[in-house]
């Protein structure tokens, strides 16, 4: 399967040169709530899931790709607003597809039971 890549072009070339892509740090992310899990009022809930979000960042980290490159939003938020490249790879690793919800879980929500109020954020 073919995936790719986008990046600002010195980084790319510098990428292409020394055959590595940088490997992204968890606390590093565009998205602040990403890895947060679940939105809660609860203060020491939400100091927990920063403490578990901070290990992770210890030991691991991730590589985004695309499943296509002709995508505009892509270019403009990763690519240097379009004027950077979009590197190809051919995986044969597995890749897992990100699923994007409008919502997130609420803490202490019974599964399968719609989570009002979230609207992406911590309900207040």
């Amino acid at each position: 399967m073919r995936l790719y890549h986008f990046l600002n072009a010195e980084y790319g070339l510098v990428n292409i040169r020394h055959r590595r892509l940088k490997i992204g740090r968890i606390n590093e992310l565009n998205d602040p709530f990403e890895f947060l899990g679940v939105a809660t009022k609860n203060a020491s809930l939400r100091r927990r899931y920063q403490r578990l979000k901070d290990g992770l960042n210890d030991y691991m980290g991730l590589v985004c790709f695309s499943a296509n490159w002709n995508n505009p939003v892509q270019w403009g938020h990763y690519a240097d607003r379009h004027r950077g490249i979009c590197l190809g790879f051919e995986v044969s690793a597995q890749a897992h597809k990100v699923t994007y919800v409008s919502t997130r879980a609420i803490a202490g929500a019974a599964v399968g039971h719609e989570n009002r109020g979230a609207k992406g954020g911590v309900p207040t």
